[in-house]
């Protein structure tokens, strides 16, 4: 376990440059946009620049986003509290 910590800064690195943060999608070439794609946080990193830069109000797809998140957040949550008892050991 203490090996994750190493991977998981190199895998937050690579996601970074990844996701169209410091670029907006346009400027991927039209090959290489799918894959952009399939990168989670590239939605959200699009609509917040079309918000924030292009003044578009929030989209009714937004708060289906916004739902799902809130039940992807409650079910890990139960998860987590369900198993953490069984790495108390391993602390």
């Amino acid at each position: 376990l203490r090996d994750v910590e190493q991977v998981v800064g190199v895998a937050i690195t690579l996601l970074f440059y990844a996701t169209p943060i410091l670029y907006p999608a346009t400027l991927v070439p039209e090959a290489l946009r799918p894959w952009v794609n399939l990168n989670p946080l590239a939605w959200v990193t699009e609509r917040l620049r079309e918000v924030l830069l292009a003044g578009s109000g929030p989209a009714p797809a937004d708060l289906a986003i916004a739902l799902a998140s809130v039940a992807v957040l409650a079910i890990g949550l139960a998860l987590f509290e369900r198993v953490s008892p069984y790495f108390e050991d391993f602390l």
